[in-house]
């Protein structure tokens, strides 16, 4: 099984190199969404009214609105199945690794999570800036690998894609902390304070546990 670190980015980075999910057809009117409280709160177990736990076929018929879809990192790449579920202000993907076909019978193996109708554990909204995020949440990991990652360690299984400059997660160059081994990691004093989400990446219980503990 491919690391870790690179299943997390294939996830985040596909909607973002290959766009959002296509959206299927819909009849005049109002876009049919899933229902929940604006900002839909999230957590590492839910996001709105949804267990991320569940089956995904329990969760399709819970939102009549989602919709089968696929994410490849490019179009020459494998894909990855999934399920949409279209939230006011809230794109939300459910992704599985396993095969190439979606299996509702299981759970979501990560949750894909972008746009600022959402609100995170204590309030703080996913339109939140860094150094929000900090003050907040406190002690981080963060790595850069092409794109800037963030996993806090009061939210362990939530892991988070920054835009450094001008909107993209690749649009800057953080120092990387000069102390450590890794290239890879990143000195979190050198972060631009008004760094925003990009995604946010929540993983499965299963697939956290092959993270190291946050320390």
């Amino acid at each position: 099984m491919r690391s870790l670190y690179t299943q997390v980015i294939l996830a985040t980075a596909a909607l973002s190199v290959c766009g959002a999910p296509p959206a299927r057809a819909q009849s005049p009117g109002p876009p049919r969404l899933c229902q929940s409280a604006h900002p839909a709160p999230i957590s590492e177990d839910s996001i709105g009214p949804l267990n991320l736990e569940r089956p995904l076929g329990d969760l399709k018929r819970a939102c009549a609105s989602s919709y089968d879809t696929t994410a490849a990192l490019s179009p020459d790449r494998p894909k990855f199945p999934g399920v949409a579920f279209p939230f006011q202000d809230l794109s939300v993907v459910a992704l599985q690794y396993s095969g190439a076909n979606l299996d509702t019978s299981r759970a979501a193996d990560g949750w894909v999570v972008a746009g600022g109708g959402g609100v995170l554990p204590n309030g703080v909204p996913t339109t939140a800036t860094w150094s929000q995020l900090y003050h907040r949440y406190g002690r981080a990991q963060a790595n850069m690998r092409g794109v800037l990652l963030i996993r806090f360690c009061a939210l362990p299984r939530i892991l988070f894609t920054m835009n450094v400059v001008g909107g993209s997660p690749k649009g800057g160059v953080v120092p990387r902390a000069e102390e450590s081994d890794s290239t890879d990691v990143v000195d979190l004093t050198k972060i631009p304070a008004e760094s925003t989400i990009h995604h946010l990446f929540i993983l499965s219980k299963r697939l956290a546990a092959s993270l190291l503990p946050c320390k």
